[in-house]
């Protein structure tokens, strides 16, 4: 268990939150303050050091042959 964790296993709530996309300016984020929570979307967890909280805001569609896809109906940049 992490000091960011209380006694019953649960992230504490901070006051502030970085909402990181998956831009090159991902990297600014501020990684390194214990005061933020780390909230991604998306691909996000492909560019970010580490997140508190990650958000699919697309469709997850199940093809025919069992394979997901992020968005309906076509590859997500590239990425099943």
């Amino acid at each position: 268990m992490t000091d960011e964790m209380n006694k019953v296993g649960e992230i504490q709530r901070k006051k502030k939150v970085a909402i990181i996309g998956t831009a090159d300016t991902a990297r600014l984020a501020p990684y390194d303050d214990p005061e933020f929570e780390l909230w991604g979307v998306n691909n996000g967890y492909m560019v970010m050091k580490k997140y508190t909280r990650m958000f699919e805001i697309h469709n997850i569609v199940k093809l025919h042959d069992g394979t997901f896809l992020r968005r309906a109906g076509k590859e997500f940049r590239g990425q099943r």
